[in-house]
């Protein structure tokens, strides 16, 4: 480690994201979790490249234009001593990063100021102990209800579910009562918005409405956030909410909101549920934003729309020096018909990052493309591409 001062609240909040991320942790994979850490985070890369020079991170390129970071053995053990643990303390790779993260995905980092928690079981009782300081905010609960209810949200998903039961067949008294949730803790919001898909269309067309007209910009992010699914990398994954109409009206709310932490939140939905036809205008809106994580959602769900005027866009991206940005253009050009000759070219062409990112498209995204060009691959000499034109006839296949 080239430096060896002491960590920032940030600083040492984004190295617990990064080991929590495991395999997970690309950079906007950390973008879209760094709110949660209590900081105003518009970009995480700087951060991460921060801590990159000082030796407590590695980035390593995985292809497709998709990045992972992971600690080193000095951030490891810098971490440790930042929370208060003796770098032998913790075994490499402990069960109890892995468990919170399946468990609790909506579960809140550290306020600015306070010693990060050990795991999230301890993140969960520091807000309980805090929530005991709270006014009780209206609701159909009463205060040692909505204290437990509040607490087994963000506890593990069975602690979670089993607290839903009671609710359940009310709906709109489960919609009250997690909103209450939120009223008595921003923080609660994702955990709320999670349990959220447990209501009936209207109910949760009500529920997202309120969640929405809120004031805080991260209670509004928190909603696309939870009901994101949690495997991104493919178009169209997300489980189904509201109706098209509400859903298209909530996205266009979303990426038209005047926070760009909604924004990206609201970009990363829409490619999740493939709606990027349905909102493309306001998504071209954001097409230019100097976010990296609300462009590089935004260029993803373009890939979900068929007019000229995205089509063109994306095959300007698909030239820029920005890999990152490039790479998802390419990929959003797989995703859809009329970019599929754009996309070819670039598959059929010399290898580097941007065709490792169209060799993804064909292996997890591209669907109908013309019998002519599985012709031209088929015959395509590389080990790669025989590969994955496998993985596209066997994806395909399967789903017809």
């Amino acid at each position: 480690m080239t430096d060896q001062g002491p960590l920032t609240d940030l600083q040492r909040g984004v190295l617990a994201l990064v080991r929590d991320g495991g395999d997970q942790a690309s950079w906007h994979w950390l973008g879209t979790r760094a709110p949660s850490l209590g900081f105003p985070v518009p970009d995480v890369m700087p951060v991460l490249q921060e801590l990159a020079r000082r030796g407590l991170v590695a980035r390593t390129m995985v292809g497709g234009g998709m990045d992972r970071w992971a600690l080193t053995e000095a951030g490891r053990a810098a971490l440790q001593v930042a929370e208060g643990r003796s770098p032998q303390s913790e075994p490499r790779g402990f069960p109890g990063a892995a468990e919170g993260r399946k468990a609790a995905p909506g579960a809140p980092g550290t306020a600015e100021g306070q010693q990060a928690p050990a795991g999230p079981s301890q993140a969960a009782g520091l807000r309980a102990l805090a929530a005991e300081d709270r006014p009780i905010p209206p609701g159909p609960l009463g205060a040692a209800e909505l204290r437990a209810l509040a607490a087994a949200l963000t506890a593990d998903a069975v602690t979670s579910t089993t607290a839903l039961v009671p609710l359940i067949n009310d709906g709109p008294r489960l919609r009250a009562a997690l909103l209450q949730v939120v009223a008595l803790d921003p923080a609660n919001a994702r955990a709320a918005a999670g349990a959220s898909l447990f209501l009936r269309p209207g109910d949760q067309a009500d529920f997202a409405r309120e969640m929405m007209e809120d004031p805080r910009p991260g209670v509004r992010a928190a909603l696309f956030q939870a009901w994101a699914p949690p495997r991104m990398d493919v178009p169209g994954q997300a489980i189904p909410t509201l109706d098209p109409p509400a859903l298209e009206a909530l996205l266009r709310g979303g990426l038209l909101d005047p926070s760009r932490e909604v924004r990206a939140a609201a970009a990363a939905y829409a490619f999740a549920t493939g709606r990027g036809a349905s909102v493309v205008g306001e998504l071209m809106v954001n097409l230019e934003a100097p976010e990296r994580e609300l462009r590089w959602w935004t260029i993803l769900a373009l890939g979900g729309a068929r007019d000229e005027l995205s089509l063109h866009a994306l095959e300007q991206i698909a030239a820029e020096p920005d890999v990152a940005a490039a790479g998802a253009a390419i990929r959003a050009l797989a995703a859809r018909p009329d970019g599929h000759p754009a996309w070819l070219r670039v598959l059929e062409g010399p290898d580097g990052e941007l065709r490792r990112a169209a060799l993804f498209g064909l292996a997890e995204v591209a669907r109908g493309i013309a019998p002519e060009a599985i012709a031209r691959l088929a015959k395509d000499p590389r080990e790669d591409v025989q590969r994955v034109l496998a993985r596209y006839r066997a994806r395909t296949v399967a789903r017809s």
